[in-house]
């Protein structure tokens, strides 16, 4: 018989204290990827850390607070969520405000700078185009790209000084405009031998012209209606027409205007924005909202003040009713709602409660909600008119851009306004006359379309950009840069005319227009101010 072993309690003593601290380990381990608290930092998929309540994907492996385990963190994180802005991560993450929702949030695409001379003998011209990133969230940033457009195809003539050559000749100078002047100094190849026309694109502009109140130079003397006295009736604004209503030391922007109420939102008070009325027949100031968070973007119809309100983190849509001095939360879902306007009992939005952004509407008098878009592309920046809604659209393929669309309630018809080359956007509406800016000849210009007669008109055909057409009754009001700075300009249909409403030299921008009145966003005090020009005023009239 085989003599038993001793049995090696040492061996055993040794396992069962490495068993033990094994598990130890496991414990601690489960604990710190649960938590994100443990003693270690575990590495993810590409080195860095996973770090949980920061809503962001730290290791990069594509998922929001998503550890090295497979464990989601405590915090609230959904599986799948990449971008940590489900619902749950909406409630947690504070205050976070995205720098940008849509590209027209980051700036209006335009041309900058003189036209010139490529390499291949064609015009060309900087285009400056804005685009947002990650739109609506926490990382969303603004983007800029500057790109060489062609201007003017030369035809193999050449080009010379951002000119194209006529053909057989090795000179630009041209005197477009016919008025006796071209555009070339004495001295230089081709030159008439004349002084240099300052504009050779205004026969009424040449050197020691008659000077006019047009708010040009037309002498070409380097001033502007020198020794004359203009009056807004021949086309030159007038101060005493011009009404400052906001004097404070900070920004004050987006202003609207219903009979005698302005809106608009200020920061006074506050480091974010609240929204304040004046009431031009009281001349009284109110403050609307007086909460911590940011309200933006007012509009006013009646009583009613509606605007973008970011007291429960997400942007929402509020109204207030000055008639019984009560606010309501319009909106309540966990996404971004924005852009609001109204018309009577309707409230119309963008909302991106469906991925894409749709347009949205409540009728006051139901308390019911409506959703009038319901595809795959995105719509925003509505305006309503009775029982027709407006937006732009981008379901149109990439060379037609953004569309505009209008949804008739009366019938339940959607119609496609526009499907023109290139982008229709930001548009108004009042009674069966829709405007919006469009550029499909380069640069923003200011269209209308006529639901009545089924026609469209080009408002601006001149080659400097309008945008931000706002319309009332037969005038439309917009901006323009024509003159160097952004000016507030305006347009009658009733006598196909245009005057220049304010001419200080510097940027006047965000124009809104009621009957005899047009509001706008002022810097003539080195931040931006609300002021009105009155029609009504004697003497003021732009139009008899």
């Amino acid at each position: 018989m085989k003599k038993r072993g001793k049995i090696n309690t040492n061996k055993i003593n040794n396992t069962l204290i490495i068993i033990g601290i094994i598990s130890l380990l496991i414990i601690i381990l489960g604990y710190s990827s649960i938590t994100g608290k443990g003693v270690f930092n575990f590495k993810g998929k590409g080195g860095p850390s996973s770090q949980c309540n920061d809503h962001l994907d730290n290791d990069k492996d594509g998922k929001c607070d998503f550890l090295w385990n497979k464990a989601y963190c405590s915090d609230g994180s959904i599986p799948g969520d990449s971008d940590c802005i489900s619902k749950d991560d909406n409630d947690e993450r504070g205050s976070c405000v995205p720098a940008c929702n849509n590209n027209s949030d980051c700036g209006t695409n335009s041309y900058s700078g003189d036209p010139y001379c490529g390499n291949d003998g064609n015009v060309y011209r900087d285009y400056i185009s804005y685009t947002c990133e990650n739109a609506g969230k926490c990382t969303s940033n603004c983007n800029q790209l500057t790109s060489n457009l062609l201007w003017e195809n030369c035809n193999g003539n050449g080009c010379s000084n951002g000119v194209c050559l006529s053909n057989g000749t090795t000179s630009s100078c041209a005197d477009i405009d016919a008025d006796g002047f071209d555009s070339c100094s004495p001295g230089e190849l081709g030159d008439d031998g004349k002084i240099r026309d300052c504009n050779d694109g205004d026969s009424k502009t040449f050197p020691n012209a008659t000077e006019i109140c047009d708010s040009k130079d037309n002498d070409c003397d380097g001033e502007i209606d020198e020794g004359l006295t203009c009056t807004p009736d021949n086309n030159t604004t007038n101060d005493n027409c011009i009404i400052q209503i906001t004097d404070d030391s900070v920004n004050q922007m987006n202003p609207a205007i219903y009979e005698d109420k302005i809106v608009w939102e200020d920061y006074t008070n506050s480091s974010d924005p609240n929204i304040f009325l004046y009431d031009l027949s009281t001349k009284t100031k109110k403050q609307i909202t007086k909460n911590p968070s940011r309200q933006t973007k007012p509009a006013i119809y009646g009583d009613k003040i509606v605007w973008i309100d970011e007291r429960n983190k997400q942007p929402d849509i509020y109204m207030y009713d000055l008639s019984t001095n009560t606010e309501k939360l319009i909106t309540n879902n966990p996404y971004y709602q924005l852009d609001p306007a109204i018309y009577d009992n309707k409230i119309v939005w963008e909302d991106k409660r469906n991925i894409s952004d749709d347009i949205f509407m409540f009728d006051l008098s139901t308390n019911t909600e409506r959703r009038i878009t319901d595809n795959i592309y995105v719509q925003g920046s509505p305006a309503i008119y009775g029982d027709k809604i407006v937006w732009e659209d981008s379901r149109g393929d990439t060379t037609t851009g953004y569309d505009i669309y209008l949804f008739d309630l009366s019938t339940n018809n959607e119609i496609l306004i526009t499907n023109a080359p290139m982008t229709q956007k930001r548009t108004d509406i009042y009674g069966n006359k829709i405007v919006y800016e469009d550029t499909r000849n380069g640069e923003f210009d200011i269209y209308l379309y006529d639901l009545a007669t089924n026609t469209e008109k080009r408002i601006t055909d001149n080659p400097y950009a309008q945008w931000a057409a706002k319309i009332y009754g037969e005038k439309i009001v917009y901006n323009d840069i024509r003159n160097g700075n952004n000016d507030v300009y305006i347009y009658d249909l009733s006598t196909n005319t245009e005057k220049r409403v304010t001419d200080s030299q510097i940027n006047e921008v965000e124009p809104d227009i009621y009957e005899d009145r047009i509001v706008f966003r002022s810097w003539r005090n080195s931040h931006g101010e609300i002021f009105i020009y009155d029609m009504s005023i004697p003497g003021c009239a732009l139009y008899s």
